[in-house]
């Protein structure tokens, strides 16, 4: 029994750590999944608060040109069609003052929801977010009933080993000893 509830402790364990490592990253209490706040030596090195901003959007929106699905922000192509023209249409929104919130919808208005990094959690994209939580759910109920069959199994078999116990195979010896007492 006490090894049942170490492989029961050890497995829940696994499936909590595993459950973590799976699940969905949720939005920053700013609404973006990057937070972007102007630090001094970002000022220093020459990057505004401007610029900080216009990357951390970027960041939050996929490059479409062909081939790269980068984050626009780090988009490794040097003069690409698609993610230099967004900048400046974000640098020059941030500059009107828009937020953050009304630049990523003009996006997905004028680009459709590919653009956004993380899925927004409604439709059909919902099941990105469920799908991990539906596996870790399934493998805690796949591991409660297979614990659970080990157990039936493990007192399945002390209650067999009971019954072959000496006292109960001694009428099968009895008889054993009587016909090796009519062989001589």
């Amino acid at each position: 029994m006490a090894l049942a509830r170490n492989q029961l402790t050890a497995l829940l364990t696994v499936m909590l750590l595993v459950g973590g490592a799976a699940a969905p990253l949720t939005a920053s209490s700013s609404g973006s999944c990057c937070s972007v706040e102007p630090q001094e030596e970002d000022v220093s090195q020459g990057i505004t608060p401007e610029e900080r901003r216009v990357q951390g959007i970027g960041a939050q929106l996929n490059c479409l040109c062909p081939g790269c699905r980068a984050q626009i922000s780090n988009c490794p192509h040097v003069q690409c069609g698609f993610a230099v023209p967004v900048r400046a249409e974000i640098a020059a929104m941030v500059s009107e003052g828009l937020t953050d919130k009304e630049i990523l919808d003009k996006m997905v208005e004028k680009h459709g929801t590919e653009i956004l990094c993380t899925p927004p959690a409604e439709g059909v994209n919902i099941g990105a977010y469920l799908t991990p939580v539906l596996f870790v759910l399934g493998g805690a109920i796949g591991a409660v009933f297979l614990l659970l069959r080990w157990q039936r199994s493990a007192r399945l078999r002390a209650e067999e080993s009971e019954s072959r116990s000496p006292a109960a195979s001694r009428p099968l010896d009895d008889r054993v000893e009587a016909h090796l007492s009519n062989l001589d």
